[in-house]
C-alpha cells in the first residue's frame, strides 16, 4: 500500500498550485491538469506516455484486489481503480482522438518520450526486487514454498497481463502492432 500512496502522491505533489487556482466544479478539470501539469513545465514535448503505462497500475490495483489479505484493502483498491480507470479512459481516448487528427507528428512525439524515458531509465527497467517480492508473497498467502512458487507464477502473470494491455492500448491510440510491443516493452520499475 506504501508503494500505491507514493505513486498517487507524486502524481499529485507537481501539479499543486496550478490545481488551486482552479473552482471546485471543475474537478475533472483538475484531474486532467494534474496529469498533464508535468508537460507544461518545459518546452520540449512530453517526457512519457502516460496513458499507456498508467493502465498497468489498474492491473496492478485489480492483482492487489484479488490476493488482498482482507476486505479493506480490498475495497481500497476497487475504489481506487475505479478513479484510475477514468483517467486511463480519458488519458486513451483523448490520445486516440489526437492521433487522428495529426497522426505522423502525435505519434511520433509519443514513441520519442517513452524511447528517451527508457534512456534516463534503462537501470530501472522491470519490477524492482522489493516491491516483486511483496507482490509475490501477497499472491501467495502464506510462506510455504508451494504457496510462494504459486505467488511467483501469479505475478508472472500480471506482468504479461500488464504487457498485453499496454499493447492493446497503444494499438487503440494508433500504433502498429510491432510499435505497440516495443514500446510497451520500456516500462520503469514503477510500472508507469
Amino acid at each position: 500500500m506504501t508503494y500505491l500512496v507514493e505513486n498517487e502522491q507524486a502524481a499529485l505533489m507537481i501539479p499543486a498550485r496550478m490545481l488551486a487556482r482552479l473552482h471546485p466544479h471543475y474537478r475533472e478539470v483538475m484531474q486532467l491538469l494534474a496529469a498533464r501539469r508535468r508537460t507544461g513545465l518545459h518546452p520540449r514535448p512530453p517526457s512519457c506516455c502516460r496513458c499507456s503505462a498508467r493502465g498497468s497500475f489498474l492491473d496492478l490495483l485489480r492483482f492487489i484486489q484479488r490476493h488482498a489479505p482482507d476486505r479493506a484493502t480490498a475495497d481500497v483498491t476497487i475504489l481506487a481503480g475505479r478513479d484510475e480507470a477514468r483517467h486511463v479512459a480519458f488519458g486513451v481516448a483523448h490520445s486516440a482522438h489526437v492521433v487522428r487528427s495529426d497522426p505522423g507528428t502525435y505519434l511520433a512525439r509519443l514513441r520519442d518520450a517513452v524511447e528517451r524515458r527508457h534512456s534516463v531509465l534503462v537501470d530501472t527497467a522491470g519490477l524492482n526486487k522489493p516491491l516483486f517480492n511483496s507482490l509475490v508473497v501477497l499472491a501467495a498467502g502464506s510462506w510455504t514454498p508451494a504457496a510462494i512458487a504459486r505467488g511467483w507464477h501469479e505475478v508472472q502473470h500480471l506482468q504479461q497481463a500488464m504487457d498485453e494491455g499496454r499493447q492493446r492500448r497503444l494499438e487503440f491510440i494508433g500504433f502498429p502492432a510491432d510499435e505497440a510491443a516495443a514500446i510497451s516493452a520500456l516500462h520503469t520499475r514503477n510500472f508507469m
